[in-house]
């Protein structure tokens, strides 16, 4: 798993299957560069031709679950993920 994006210069944790966490000095714009370009030609696509994009927002609600549960550290329910 990869956590990015808050206001230290270091915006890019990496959590391993040990639990083991390292930081990188590369931000996570350098290291996601092609994926972040590639992300919004797809949107792009699907704008013009109005497919569903992929991941759905579905894809999302189930992301902000393992984050919730990650942080809290017991299951979250997909449906109420980042709701208050």
């Amino acid at each position: 798993m990869a956590t990015a994006g808050d206001i230290r210069r270091n915006t890019t944790i990496y959590h391993g299957d040990d639990g083991v966490t390292a930081e990188t000095w590369r931000r996570n714009i350098d290291l996601f560069h092609d994926a972040y370009t590639d992300e919004l030609a797809h949107f792009m696509d699907c704008v013009r031709t109005g497919v569903t994009p992929e991941p759905t927002g579905a894809d999302a609600c189930a992301a902000l679950a393992a984050i919730e549960s990650a942080g809290s550290g017991r299951p979250a329910r997909v449906a109420t993920a980042g709701r208050p």
